[in-house]
């Protein structure tokens, strides 16, 4: 265990393994190797150096809105977190409905969205974007923002340069459409990755228990919408609802509630939540190599013990 396992906390300034976390719902790296961690349920972000200590970024522990120093800076159940190449870390809020940044000295800001629940603003007033459920972040080499509304079925860019913001995936409709076009229709999307080496943006479209990519993604030009992974709704006609335990063709393969997508240095990782009973359920880590077979590499049960290796 990295960071969390004790009863109460905070624990700020000791042992990360034995510090209190209420509900992480993200984890980053920082470009200085420390770990990030969104522990939504306190309101804060946490930093794990790499020797170990815990501390928190940002936030007073309260579900608000406020903006200043971290200390002082105030969280409405963020979701998601990312760092840019030059240290500033944004992060996503559900409640808040609002993407906040974290600067290298620790100050709390707005990047985009008014705070009011709903579905607009494309344009070059960041202030006036709103969001329904923010959940997923990426950022790109350029230092755009990438983020999935996953009650507004749309994935967005924000030019972060040019204080712009458009939808590059989804109109706001939930379903499935447009692979092999540059216009996707999303349901519920959720974890983003993106990699910088082939300028491709990996989507979970956890409503289509798919994951998606799109092509061009920080230019838009040329760009196109496809499968990455999944076939579909499981046990159907046209999607097997068996989990191989050998290496399978990953647009063959079920994927039954996928959460969140990563890149490695040995390909794409996907992080899917199966129900097995209704108590009991499954979390399994596939890896996506470049010749697009998926390999199951970890999987865990509810019973807190490792099934898989």
């Amino acid at each position: 265990t990295v960071a969390g396992g004790a009863a109460t906390g905070p624990g700020d300034g000791g042992s990360a393994g034995l510090a209190f976390l209420n509900k992480p719902t993200g984890v980053t790296l920082a470009n200085d190797g420390s770990l990030i961690i969104v522990d939504q349920g306190d309101q804060r972000i946490r930093k794990v150096t790499t020797n170990g200590i815990i501390s928190t970024l940002a936030g007073t522990g309260m579900a608000s809105f406020q903006n200043g120093s971290g200390a002082q800076a105030a969280f409405n159940f963020p979701e998601q977190a990312k760092m840019d190449a030059n240290g500033n870390l944004y992060i996503t809020e559900v409640l808040g409905h609002r993407v906040r940044k974290i600067d290298t000295t620790g100050n709390v800001t707005t990047l985009a969205g008014s705070g009011t629940d709903g579905d607009s603003g494309d344009g070059c007033s960041l202030n006036a974007a709103t969001f329904h459920q923010l959940y997923g972040l990426a950022i790109d080499g350029g230092g755009n923002v990438y983020v999935s509304d996953s009650q507004a079925d749309r994935v967005r860019r924000i030019n972060v340069s040019t204080g712009c913001i458009s939808t590059i995936m989804g109109n706001g409709t939930p379903g499935f459409a447009g692979d092999g076009t540059p216009n996707a229709t999303l349901n519920g999307p959720q974890g983003l990755a993106y990699d910088p080496n082939s300028d491709i943006l990996y989507v979970v479209d956890a409503g289509n228990e798919r994951v998606r990519m799109l092509t061009h993604a920080s230019t838009g030009v040329n760009s196109q919408v496809n499968t990455f992974a999944g076939c579909g709704t499981p046990g159907t006609s046209t999607c097997t609802s068996n989990i191989s335990s050998t290496p399978v063709t990953a647009i063959n393969a079920p994927l039954y509630n996928p959460q969140d997508v990563a890149m490695g240095p040995d390909g794409v990782y996907i992080l899917d939540v199966i129900r097995v009973s209704t108590a009991a359920f499954l979390s399994v880590i596939y890896r996506v190599d470049n010749t697009g077979t998926m390999t199951t590499l970890y999987s865990l049960g509810t019973n807190g013990g490792f099934l898989g290796s």
